[in-house]
């Protein structure tokens, strides 16, 4: 199957259409090795783009950029005006690891170029676009995982938009009162986690598909189980100490993390997830 997506130019007939086409298909496993004697075909996304009445051109990623199912899409103007450039970025989905977010620029005339993101990668290919500074352009914001269990904690990052150079890159040092409300979040999650470790059933829900335990910050809920250690007289089929072990590994890497950040934003080093130097 696919779609057809048409974008127009702010304050202009100007078109483009971009086609999206999904390749491939899985057999045998579900979302893990195939059944003996299957074969699993990667699944492809292939994007062709036709600028007003011209003839639909391909798009050729690398590999990597383009396994996997289209999770998120988002398209920018570089001006409010007939000449404005399209920057047009998108996550491809995989169950396996954090996937590369990829970006096109397109003009008005309908060329077309990569626009490099600075090796940005986020969970399931989910990302979010914000104008934090005000000046137009939109920062990428990704969320990579934190503390090593699936639908666990993350962090997030910031890579701003340079339209000379035609790229993403990293720029925390311009974005600081981002990270100020992340790492009043991070103070929240790291006592929010013994308050729950203290009192759990004030915040086991049991209502959805199975219980978990989670909290409510600004309007948002997380779920904390992948911190939150049983009680050693559980009684269930987990080998309650190889749990616990890994919940307090796991904390730990959320709370060094928090640990991080903060010495960062009082004048310290990047913290080491972010993998920058100054």
């Amino acid at each position: 199957g696919g779609d057809l997506l048409v974008f127009k130019w702010p304050k202009s007939n100007n078109t483009v259409t971009l086609a999206i086409v999904q390749a491939g298909e899985v057999t045998g496993g579900v979302l893990g090795d195939p059944a003996p004697g299957s074969a699993r075909a990667a699944p492809r996304i292939l994007f062709a783009l036709q600028a007003g009445d011209g003839a639909p051109e391909e798009i050729v990623f690398e590999d990597e950029q383009a396994s996997g199912f289209l999770a998120r899409l988002c398209v920018w103007p570089t001006s409010i005006g007939p000449d404005a450039d399209l920057i047009m970025l998108f996550g491809l989905s995989s169950v396996w690891e954090d996937t590369r977010i990829s970006c096109l620029r397109i003009t008005p005339a309908g060329a077309v170029s990569m626009v490099d993101t600075g090796g940005a990668r986020a969970e399931l290919g989910y990302f979010e676009l914000a104008d934090l500074d005000g000046d137009g352009l939109f920062e990428l914001i990704t969320s990579r995982n934190l503390d090593g269990a699936a639908g666990g904690f993350s962090y997030r990052s910031v890579r701003s938009f340079d339209p000379d150079m035609d790229f993403y890159l990293p720029a925390p040092g311009k974005h600081m009162s981002f990270f100020r409300e992340e790492l009043a979040w991070l103070d929240w999650v790291v006592s929010m986690r013994q308050a729950i470790q203290d009192d759990p059933e004030e915040y086991l829900n049991e209502s959805g598909m199975g219980p978990v335990y989670q909290a409510g910050y600004q309007g948002a809920v997380y779920p904390f189980d992948s911190v939150i250690e049983l009680p050693e007289t559980y009684t269930g089929a987990i080998d309650v100490a190889s749990y616990n072990r890994r919940c307090r590994e796991a904390f730990s890497l959320v709370r060094g993390y928090r640990d991080d950040l903060a010495d960062w934003l009082a004048g310290g080093e990047y913290p080491s997830a972010w993998k920058l130097s100054r």
